[in-house]
């Protein structure tokens, strides 16, 4: 989680990016020469390319692939790292009717970390 100081700068930054994303904008109708895109100066190509950066800040530093083991009403769960690397693995245990409905057609992804924080599940890998 973010501190109060770099939420505080996160949001300085994105103001002070949108202010110079404006200027750029009213550049760009002077500008003699314009790419296919629109672009006209090298600034409001950086002013691009710091709010693509800031985009980043929010990605999950993990991920999970879920594979549904319909003969045996389990689960098995791989967390992966942000290069893509599996790091853990996970396989429930025998799921009620009830969950199993519900988690094999309409679970999200938020869904199986909080069935991770129980204990019905065996550390594999």
């Amino acid at each position: 989680m973010a501190t109060k100081k770099q939420l505080e700068a996160l949001r300085k930054g994105r103001a002070t990016l949108d202010a110079k994303r404006k200027k750029a904008e009213t550049k760009v109708s002077s500008c003699r020469k314009t790419t296919k895109r629109g672009l006209c100066s090298t600034k409001q190509r950086s002013v691009k390319k710091k709010t693509q950066s800031l985009r980043g800040f929010n990605e999950p530093r993990e991920h999970l692939k879920v594979t549904l083991n319909h003969s045996k009403h389990s689960a098995t769960i791989r967390k992966y790292d942000k290069s893509g690397k599996l790091f853990a693995k996970y396989r429930t245990y025998r799921m009620t009717p009830d969950d199993w409905r519900y988690y094999s057609s309409s679970a999200t992804e938020r869904d199986w970390y909080q069935w991770l924080k129980t204990d019905e599940y065996y550390v594999i890998k």
